[in-house]
């Protein structure tokens, strides 16, 4: 669990990195629109240039979030399996991954199954992270609003404008999503690995890092 527990907390992190260059490419060119906006005089090649940021960030962002699914969804899926060898589980361990992809369902099962892991992977069962909830809150806000953002087509000025703020919003959803899924990642893996150490798993169970 430790070095899946890492390549999380990268993945991760990189995700959060991602999302902050967009923040700033989105303000960077809002603050060029407002001047023109204002009266101000901006030149055609730095409003390009603005732009440019926005669609490279857009790019990375993407990149940032797949990076992210590639090496948080392993761990989730092998935290929930060991946990399933060592004290059972409401759902099968396939469900760690395919629980993301069903319409609907991905609202509330990713939760049942972190919840889970929360609360039984230590040796006794405890009260989950208060992180949990607070993860969980933030994906769906910033869900909400991605999806508002993906539909809205700016055009003028002041949509532009409207665009470029709504959008720092989302990402900044997303990195407060990031940093307390990365708090949840660390307790899991550190409760699986000293139960683990401690004996808590049946015999013949496979190891933790299998």
């Amino acid at each position: 669990m430790d070095g899946r527990g890492k390549a999380a907390i990268i993945g991760i992190s990189v995700s959060i990195a991602a999302s902050v260059i967009s923040i700033g490419a989105a303000l960077a060119r809002r603050r060029e629109l407002v001047r023109v906006r204002d009266g101000e005089f901006v030149s055609d090649a730095r409003l390009e240039q603005v732009d440019d940021w926005v669609n490279a960030a857009a790019v990375i962002a993407l990149l940032g979030l797949v990076a992210g699914a590639a090496c948080f969804l392993p761990w989730f899926h092998r935290a929930y399996k060991n946990l399933a060898a060592m004290h059972g589980t409401r759902h099968k361990p396939g469900w760690a991954i395919g629980g993301w992809f069903v319409p609907f369902l991905n609202l509330v099962r990713p939760y049942q199954i972190a919840k889970e892991l929360a609360s039984l992977s230590g040796s006794k069962p405890t009260t989950p992270t208060n992180a949990l909830p607070v993860w969980w809150a933030m994906v769906i806000l910033a869900t909400v609003v991605n999806r508002y953002m993906f539909t809205y087509n700016p055009e003028t000025i002041d949509e532009f404008i409207r665009f470029d703020t709504v959008s720092p919003i989302a990402d900044a959803l997303w990195i407060v999503a990031g940093i307390f899924l990365l708090v949840v990642v660390r307790k899991v893996t550190k409760a699986q690995e000293e139960t683990w150490v401690q004996g808590g798993h049946p015999t013949g169970a496979r190891g933790l890092s299998g």
